[in-house]
């Protein structure tokens, strides 16, 4: 038995017109039949923000103040004014607290893994 079935649609640019008018005008309106489609969607998800470090607030405290607050740091590297303190922050995880000193003021700080200071980018902070 043999079924009868319409056949599909033409897509706008399979059109038998040859006229780069109608071409054109059948892809204008593809792409803002797109463009419509996207902005109902809405604006894409923001980025999650990584989590603030919560030693933040120990920017531009004194060596003083982190030795007497952290104690014997694990690792430490001095070149002129500059040093690296390397503080573990648990027993867990090799995660760590790298203070980078200048002029024995914390000025940068960051929260990393820490594996020895032997070929750590941490020793970059010291070069002049």
């Amino acid at each position: 038995m043999l079924t009868a079935c319409a056949s599909p649609d033409p897509s706008p640019l399979a059109q038998t017109d040859t006229n780069p008018d109608s071409i054109a005008a059948a892809t204008t309106d593809r792409i803002a039949s797109i463009q419509d489609r996207i902005r109902a969607d809405g604006p894409p998800p923001a980025a999650i923000a990584p989590a603030p470090n919560p030693y933040s607030e120990w920017v531009g405290r004194s060596e003083a103040d982190v030795r007497a607050e952290f104690g014997r740091p694990v690792a430490s590297a001095t070149q002129g004014r500059k040093a690296v303190l390397v503080y573990h922050l648990g027993t867990e995880d090799a995660t760590a607290l790298y203070l980078f000193l200048d002029g024995e003021r914390v000025s940068e700080l960051k929260l990393d893994e820490f594996n020895g200071l032997v070929g750590s980018s941490a020793l970059d902070w010291l070069q002049p």
